[in-house]
């Protein structure tokens, strides 16, 4: 392996990670559900009712409920990693790959992690407040909303047209697909968009202090 491709995988560390622990959350949750759905259907319609997910099993493992505000906080976590259906699956993992590994290059792993739980919980809150009943919301899309709008809060002159063009066509297709359909939930989007609007900032003028500090200063 080359030794600019064994950077570029350092560079993007926690986005691999993030993305690995999704994928294996998929796999356990589509095992145990196959195995539930063979007792009671043959293989062929087991498979492909275990891809979908049951909403009952969703609930089980840790999908954001109502149950959310009434003491079960760690359904803010466990919700980002569960995905209903294998398409859900590979948008949130390519959208990850290519907004989290964007922002973790220009600032950072511990930047890009801390964006990317605290916009997720902030999603799942939001959605909670949304939610009614025994409805359910699940995925990572309101952590990677997080990531687009620290993306955008920190992105200025000197960011390439095709990355803002990038993200302003992630975030459109996303809100109108949710206007479109119920199984898409818009509160967690918003929510994660606003927090990463705000990290995004705080990001930004962290940046700008840092960078004033470093500045030599001459004699009066």
């Amino acid at each position: 392996m080359r030794r600019e491709n064994v950077s570029d995988l350092l560079a993007r560390r926690a986005t691999i990670a993030l993305i690995t622990l999704i994928l294996a959350t998929y796999a356990a949750q589509f095992g145990a559900e196959l195995l539930d759905e063979l007792q009671s259907f043959g293989f062929v319609q087991a498979t492909a009712m275990a891809f979908e997910g049951a909403p009952e099993h969703f609930i089980e493992s840790g999908a954001v409920t109502p149950m959310l505000l009434n003491g079960e906080w760690w359904r803010a976590v466990t919700a980002i990693f569960l995905h209903a259906g294998l398409l859900h699956l590979l948008f949130n993992s390519w959208a990850l790959l290519q907004f989290g590994w964007l922002l973790e290059r220009i600032r950072g792993t511990w930047a890009m992690l801390t964006t990317f739980f605290a916009s997720g919980i902030c999603a799942s809150i939001t959605s909670a407040l949304h939610l009614e009943g025994l409805h359910r919301s699940v995925g990572a899309s309101g952590a990677i909303f997080g990531v687009v709008g620290a993306l955008i809060a920190i992105s200025g002159a000197g960011t390439k047209r095709s990355v803002q063009i990038q993200l302003a066509t992630f975030a459109a297709i996303s809100i109108a697909g949710g206007f479109l359909t119920e199984d898409i939930d818009n509160a967690a989007h918003a929510g994660g968009l606003a927090a990463g609007l705000v990290i995004g900032y705080v990001l930004r003028q962290s940046s700008r202090k840092s960078s004033s500090s470093a500045r030599p200063t001459g004699n009066r």
